[in-house]
């Protein structure tokens, strides 16, 4: 029994600096043209070609054991310029001073824990 693609004969071309949103129903295969975007779901034919950085930002947060600040770095050097700006435009800043040590504080299994919203 072979294999039957999900997608095909896609043909995308994004101009540089386009935002672009994907809407459609539920089960439209949204999610699965975001995934082989950024390289999680195998090509059976054809080719992609990326310039640039593309982000991918599921509608359920995850939440890693460690810092809050490392939660929003994941991973990315500490730039305190960069890094404010990012607090700001997430509108972050009353939560992060209702946590006891701000961004330091440790959430996840032995830290606190978060709630929606």
């Amino acid at each position: 029994m072979g294999v039957s693609p999900t997608l095909n004969k896609i043909s995308l071309n994004i101009q540089e600096g386009s935002f672009v949103t994907i809407i459609g129903r539920i089960g439209s295969v949204k999610s699965t043209v975001l995934l082989s975007l950024i390289g999680e779901l195998a090509s059976m034919t054809g080719s992609l070609r990326l310039k640039g950085k593309i982000a991918y930002m599921e509608q359920e947060p995850v939440i890693f054991p460690g810092l809050v600040r490392d939660n929003i770095l994941f991973g990315q050097p500490y730039d305190p310029e960069f890094y404010e700006k990012v607090i700001e435009c997430c509108c972050l800043r009353d939560d992060l001073n209702s946590f006891p040590n701000g961004d330091l504080s440790e959430i996840g299994e032995k830290g606190i824990n978060l709630s929606g919203g």
